[in-house]
This record gives structure tokens, sequence and C-alpha cells, in this order.
């Protein structure tokens, strides 16, 4: 594994494999050579029509895959107090919340600034946002590598999610079906790649009124500890 990958690393110590990776120098200066090289890939690679190919299969785990390492590492997970998880990208460029804070507070008048977490993925560490989302009652955030983490939530949970434009991509609704997630989408908000996504009032109403909606339709369902 590379040195460079600080998530990688914290993988391999959470699963005990220290003693049997190679960490290696990334610089383009040095040379590996591998006798073997085994390459794991969950793509179907035996489609003969074109328009079978579905090029975002890289970033679509099939559901045995997602079932695994929930049933490695949520064991391994701290309780934490329930609360709506609101992910922030604001120490990114790319597909930030405009007016975050604005958000933020209407959340809290709403739910109680007790039971509202904004959630930054580079200030915890690969532990501890497992155990944030595992406790999460609902996440709400932008499409980005924060939103991953869902993959750690308890079943039921649901998940207000902001997406790209254009929306050429359903990996996050693929992620939360594998887990059991009721996943809901706020059109209102939408970003390019490397845009931002830009509030106002209108937008902010949105995604309290999807917000409120999401909790009124799984009120009935129980969030289920488990490991899949």
């Amino acid at each position: 594994v590379s040195t460079q990958s600080t998530w990688v690393r914290e993988i391999v110590l959470l699963m005990g494999l220290e003693e049997r990776i190679l960490v290696y120098n990334a610089k383009p200066s040095t040379c590996y050579a591998f006798k073997k090289l085994y390459f794991a890939d969950w793509q179907q690679l035996h489609h003969t029509e074109p328009h079978q190919v579905n090029v975002w299969a890289t970033y679509q785990p099939p559901k045995v895959s997602v079932d695994l390492i929930r049933e490695f590492f949520l064991p391994l997970v701290t309780p934490l107090p329930p609360r709506i998880v609101l992910i922030s990208r604001s120490d990114v460029s790319s597909r930030r919340l405009e007016r975050e804070d604005d958000l933020f507070i209407r959340l809290q008048e709403l739910y109680g600034s007790s039971t509202i977490l904004r959630h930054s993925g580079s200030k915890h560490t690969l532990l501890e946002q497992m155990s944030i989302f595992h406790a999460a009652t609902m996440v709400i955030g932008p499409h980005g590598a924060g939103m991953t983490s869902i993959m750690f939530c308890k079943k039921g949970t649901p998940v207000v999610y902001f997406p790209m434009y254009p929306i050429v991509d359903y990996n996050f609704g693929h992620l939360s079906s594998a887990v059991g997630l009721p996943f809901w989408v706020v059109p209102e908000m939408r970003a390019g790649l490397h845009g931002k996504y830009r509030m106002n009032d209108d937008s902010i109403a949105a995604i309290v009124r999807t917000v409120e909606a999401a909790f009124a339709a799984t009120a009935h369902l129980d969030c289920v500890d488990s490991e899949v």
C-alpha cells in the first residue's frame, strides 16, 4: 500500500494486516517489480454489447461486498449519541455548500442544537467516521467522498442527498439500496463536479421540507443495529 493514503493505512491497522503488507513509497523515481499481481474488481467483464457496459460499475460495489465490509467493521464502532449528520465540504474547493452556516442554524432551530452534527471527514479518523454515521438518525449532504460513509449507517436511516448536475451516476442511490437506507434527493440543490451548491432561502426551505418528509415517511421504521 502507498504511504500517501492515510485511510488505506488505517484500514490495514484496523484489519491487523500490518505484518502482511508492503508499504511502498510512491515517488515517481521509485520502481517496484512484482512476480504476481492480483487485481480485485467487481465489474462484469463479459458483456458482448457496448450498451450493456456500465462505466460507473467501478463505483458501485455489489451488495455482498458492502455486507462484508459492514460485518467486519461495525463491531469496532464506538457507541455515540444519536444525531442528524450534516456533511460539510468546507475544507475542499469543489461542491461546497454556500450559506452552509444558514442551513446548519435552521436545522438547529428545528431539531435542537445538540441533535445536529456538522461532519467533515478530514477532521476524523476512519473509525471515528464509522461511529458517527452508525449513530446517525439521518444523513444530509452533497455528492462527495463524505457520503460514502453512509455504508456504516443502521438500516432504515434516511439519507437526504444533494445531486451533481447533470445526474450521470447513481452511486449513492446504489449504496443506499445495498444497505437498506431510504434515499431522498433534493433537486433544488445541484452543482457541477467542480462547482458549488448555491443556496438561497428557497433552496434551504426545500431541504427542510425534504428532511421533514423523510422523517415522517420513516417514522414507522426501526433503525436496525446489526452487522449486515
